[in-house]
């Protein structure tokens, strides 16, 4: 969680996103990873970065690589008609 949590400070002081998603087998791990990702990016993160960042698993969690190779080999395959 907290290398993680120092990856999205970064990207939360670059970039200034509304929501940032895990997914994955990350996801997974909930509270053993979410905590100590919060807790990193608050103390890494300029305050106006992280007051509106919100931090939660992905919907799909861990099938999302699944999902997207689908959708990538569906894509190819029609292309090819």
């Amino acid at each position: 969680g907290r290398a993680l949590g120092i990856a999205v400070a970064g990207i939360a002081n670059l970039l200034n996103p509304e929501r940032v998603l895990v997914g994955g087998g990350l996801a997974k791990a909930g509270r053993f990873i979410f905590g100590a990702l919060r807790a990193e990016v608050r103390s890494r993160a300029m305050r106006p970065a992280w007051e509106r960042l919100s931090i939660r698993p992905a919907a799909l969690g861990e099938d999302a690589g699944i999902y997207g190779a689908a959708k990538v080999a569906l894509d190819e395959f029609a292309g090819r008609r």
